[in-house]
C-alpha cells in the first residue's frame, strides 16, 4: 500500500473533521487531507502501539489486497499516513454526505426514508454473505457495526460503510465493537457468540455473521425505540419484544429479535421492514413504551 509522508509541521496545518454530536470516536482523530487534487480523509490513530495497531495495519493491508471483490459501498483504506516517519493512520476517500446517526435521529427525515436506510445496510449484509462463498475473501464481517459507521452519501442516496479498520477478515484478532461488549445483551446469550480468548485482542467478541446480524438487528430496535436496547436487562428486552407485538409489528420482525439470544443462528429482517408504519414507529418509542407499561 502506498504511504504518505508528511511533516509534523504539515500535519499541525491539517483541520479536524467537525462530527455529528451522535458519533463516538475515541480511539482516533479525524482530519480533512487533501492530497494530488482529491479530498480525503485522515484518520490518524491514538495508540501507535501495540497489537491493535498491529491489527488495524494487517487489517488495512488484507482489505487493499481484497479490494477487487469488496462491494462499492465500501470505503477502503487507499494510503498509510507516516509523520515524520512514524505510521499514524491512513486516508480514506471522502463521502459527500451525512452519517446515518444523525439522519436516524433527524424528525425531518420521514420514516420511510430512513427504513429505507436501514434496509440498505441489510442488503450489505447479504453481499457480505455472498461474498464468502463466491471469492477468495472468505472470512470478512464488520464486526463494529453501528449507526455512526455508516454514511448517507447526499448524491447517490446510497450508505457508505466507514470505519473499516475495525472489520474482521482472515486471522487478524478481534477488535472492539460498540453493541459487542460484556455489559450488553450479547453476554446474555450463552454459547452463542464466540468469546476472544486473546489477551491481546480489544473485542469481547470474535466476528462472525451470528454478530453482524446481532448489531444489525440491535440498530434496528434501537431506531424504533429512540434509545439504546442493548443496554436492557432481559426481562425489560423480552417485555419490549412482548410490547412490539401487541402494537401490531410483523411477527417475523419480532421473531428476529428474539433469536438474538437463543442459540439458533439469527437471521436478516430486511423483507419485514417496510411493514413498520409510522403509528407503530411513533408507539414503539421508550416513552410511550414506558407510559403503556
Amino acid at each position: 500500500m502506498n504511504v504518505i509522508s508528511i511533516s509534523k509541521k504539515k500535519f499541525a496545518e491539517l483541520i479536524p473533521l467537525t462530527l455529528a454530536k451522535e458519533i463516538m470516536n475515541a480511539e482516533s482523530t479525524i482530519y480533512d487531507f487533501p492530497y494530488r487534487k482529491e479530498r480525503k480523509v485522515f484518520k490518524k490513530i491514538h495508540n501507535l502501539s501495540g497489537p491493535v495497531l498491529t491489527t488495524k495495519l494487517d487489517t488495512i493491508e488484507m482489505l487493499d489486497t481484497y479490494r477487487e471483490y469488496l462491494p462499492e459501498s465500501f470505503c477502503v483504506p487507499d494510503n498509510l499516513v507516516a509523520i515524520d516517519q512514524t505510521i499514524s493512520g491512513f486516508t480514506v476517500p471522502f463521502v459527500e454526505g451525512e452519517n446515518l446517526a444523525s439522519v436516524l435521529a433527524d424528525p425531518n427525515v420521514s420514516i420511510k426514508k430512513q427504513i429505507n436506510y436501514l434496509k440498505q445496510i441489510g442488503e450489505i449484509l447479504d453481499q457480505l454473505k455472498q461474498m464468502r462463498k463466491s471469492t477468495p475473501v472468505n472470512g470478512l464481517y464488520l464486526n463494529d457495526l453501528h449507526e455512526s459507521n455508516f454514511i448517507v452519501d447526499s448524491k447517490s442516496e446510497t450508505i457508505r460503510v466507514v470505519d473499516l479498520d475495525s472489520c474482521k477478515i482472515g486471522s487478524n484478532l478481534p477488535m472492539s465493537s460498540r453493541y459487542l461488549v460484556p455489559t450488553a445483551l450479547v453476554a446474555d446469550a450463552q454459547g452463542k457468540y464466540k468469546r476472544n480468548t486473546n489477551p491481546g485482542a480489544s473485542g469481547y467478541i470474535v466476528a462472525d455473521e451470528n454478530s453482524d446480524l446481532y448489531c444489525y438487528n440491535i440498530m434496528i430496535l434501537n431506531y424504533l425505540y429512540g434509545s439504546s436496547v442493548n443496554n436492557m436487562g432481559l426481562i425489560d428486552f423480552y417485555d419490549y419484544l412482548t410490547y412490539l407485538s401487541e402494537i401490531g409489528m410483523e411477527p417475523d420482525l419480532i421473531n428476529s429479535f428474539r433469536m438474538l439470544l437463543h442459540s439458533c443462528d439469527n437471521r436478516n429482517p430486511v423483507p419485514e421492514l417496510d411493514s413498520i408504519t409510522k403509528e407503530q414507529f411513533l408507539l414503539a418509542k421508550k416513552k410511550v413504551y414506558r407510559q403503556a407499561r
